[in-house]
C-alpha cells in the first residue's frame, strides 16, 4: 500500500505471471482466496490456542483484573490484537498503522475509551 499510495492494483495486468496464480488462481477445484483464507485462520488458531500470547489473549478477555495481577500487560494485549484485526482490513492507510504503534509506545496503551 506503501508504493501505490493507498490505491488497489488491479491484477489482470498478472495474468500468466506466478502473482495470479498466487492472488486469483484456482487449486484442484477452488479460489485460491479460499486457500489463503483457511491458511490464515489456521494462523490464527494456532497462535490463539498453541502460544503464550494466545492465553494473555484469552486471560485478557477473560478477567482483565486477574491477568494484571499474574503479570500479564493487558493493555499491550489489547494493543496489539486491536492493530492486528483493525490492519488485516482492506484499505488501511499506513498512517494509521505507524500512529496505532507511535501512540502504543508514547502512551503505553492505544487511546480508545472502550479498551480502557
Amino acid at each position: 500500500m506503501v508504493g501505490t499510495q493507498g490505491e488497489g492494483i488491479p491484477l489482470v495486468a498478472f495474468k500468466g505471471t506466478i502473482l495470479y496464480n498466487i492472488f486469483v488462481k484456482r487449486v484442484s477445484g477452488f479460489p485460491v482466496q479460499m486457500v489463503w483464507a483457511v491458511a490464515f485462520t489456521l494462523i490464527a488458531w494456532l497462535i490463539l490456542n498453541r502460544h503464550k500470547f494466545g492465553a494473555y489473549v484469552y486471560y485478557t478477555g477473560d478477567n482483565q483484573e486477574s491477568a494484571r495481577m499474574m503479570g500479564i500487560k493487558t493493555d499491550m494485549v489489547k494493543i496489539i490484537v486491536f492493530c492486528a484485526i483493525h490492519n488485516i482490513q482492506y484499505g488501511v492507510p499506513v498512517d494509521n498503522i505507524i500512529a496505532a504503534f507511535k501512540t502504543a509506545y508514547e502512551y503505553g496503551r492505544y487511546p480508545v475509551a472502550l479498551m480502557s
